[in-house]
């Protein structure tokens, strides 16, 4: 009995402290991934230049980090024991798995002849992921995501660019037609981001609508 009662003390405790802990970044996760998903759909069907010396490519780019970045203060704020006592945190860590391969990986862009795993042409190492990503934690006595005018004050800042690597050279001049495993991977990573709010977004008053994959691929004419 004593040992039944302490590890429902534990998982009480543990539950109580993750809901303080990461309630509200889980909360942030759902609008960051709706408004990226948003964004990609948005995107294909009126596209608009993405450099980021514009206000849209600041904030296009903005919108790619920001899942990444969240999930990345949620990742920080859990022991391994949380798993057990909640699958929520399991499916945050699940959805950066899988949001890194989106963006790094080759299953997603399958056997593409053009795909260049040397250069960062259309795809992106995982360190300068979490590099740029980490850009947009602040900490002002806590660990915060900068607000989009932060970002764009920093992204504004030449002295700054090397921070972002690649980014800023992968959104310059990007078109479905130049970029095509680049377009790919930032539908994969919508329709992740679009999954998560479908799956996570009902709990806190959230509804998605379906991702239209094969809708979005082709308005590419890469075949």
């Amino acid at each position: 009995m004593g040992t039944k009662s302490a590890e429902r003390d534990y998982e009480f405790s543990a539950r109580k402290r993750l809901y303080t802990a990461i309630g509200p970044l889980r909360f942030q996760l759902v609008l960051a991934c709706r408004d990226y998903s948003n964004r990609i759909k948005r995107h294909a069907s009126k596209p608009f230049p993405t450099e980021i010396d514009g206000y849209y490519g600041c904030s296009f780019l903005y919108r790619i980090l920001r899942p990444f970045a969240v999930s990345d203060l949620i990742e920080r704020q859990m022991a391994y024991a949380d798993f057990s006592v909640d699958p929520g945190a399991v499916a945050v860590l699940r959805f950066r798995r899988a949001s890194f391969e989106a963006w790094t990986g080759g299953g997603v862009v399958l056997d593409h002849p053009d795909a260049d795993w040397h250069t960062q042409a259309q795809h992106v190492f995982s360190d300068k992921l979490r590099c740029a990503s980490n850009t947009l934690i602040m900490n002002d006595g806590r660990d915060r995501i900068a607000y989009a005018n932060e970002f764009q004050s920093f992204a504004g800042n030449s002295e700054n660019r090397d921070r972002l690597h690649p980014f800023p050279r992968l959104l310059k001049a990007f078109t479905f037609a130049a970029k095509p495993i680049l377009w790919i991977r930032m539908v994969c990573f919508g329709l992740l981001c679009n999954d998560y709010v479908r799956a996570e977004g009902p709990k806190i008053g959230f509804h998605q609508p379906d991702f239209l994959v094969k809708d979005l691929l082709q308005t590419c004419p890469d075949p």
